[in-house]
């Protein structure tokens, strides 16, 4: 295998690891999300303002602009006390809920007494889990990809020697095959 081959094998397979860690994180991310849903109360929460998030404004065409924000929610817990909490995926200022509007929501209180909130919606919830999955598989497929571009047909089911002869095994058996009646 020459120098370029070998270090083509090595990122294919240090690719294929971190893919295989990220797989893993997702995973494990894609577990949380189900019990947090299925441990979860459901609520009515308000939207009683909007935050600007992330790289400040997205271009939607023609000159116009539109500002990433999240909104802020408050809700009441099983236990009447008000809470408040804010979203997690930034949108389009367009797509956030405008201040006011009801919105579902799921709490969980955790362990340690403090509560865990977040907008009962598919992006809230798996979004960043089948983003990572997604990320994930195509590190590893650019790993087993890569792999197998670098190796070289042949070189498993016919042992070469450095001078390029086949070994007396290998001949051996290949001279079997032609000996046999076909049928």
């Amino acid at each position: 295998m020459s120098r370029p081959q070998r270090s083509l094998m090595l990122k294919a397979w240090g690719w294929s690891v971190l893919g295989g860690l990220i797989h893993a994180l997702s995973l494990l991310m894609l577990v949380a999300a189900a019990l947090f849903i299925s441990g979860s109360t459901p609520a009515t929460g308000t939207v009683i303002d909007r935050e600007g998030r992330g790289g400040g404004t997205q271009r939607l065409g023609r000159g116009r602009n539109s500002q990433t924000m999240v909104p802020v929610v408050a809700y009441r817990d099983d236990r009447g006390r008000m809470r408040r909490f804010v979203g997690t995926v930034a949108l389009p200022e367009a797509r956030v809920p405008t201040v006011g509007s009801q919105v579902p929501v799921r709490y969980q209180r955790l362990a340690d007494g403090t509560m865990s909130a977040r907008i009962d919606s598919v992006p809230e919830v798996w979004a960043l889990p089948a983003f990572l999955a997604v990320f994930g598989a195509g590190f590893t497929g650019a790993g087993l990809l890569a792999r197998r571009v670098v190796r070289q047909p042949g070189t498993r089911s016919r042992p070469v020697r450095p001078s390029g002869v086949p070994e007396r095994a290998h001949a051996a058996q290949l001279l079997q095959r032609l000996r046999r009646p076909r049928r």
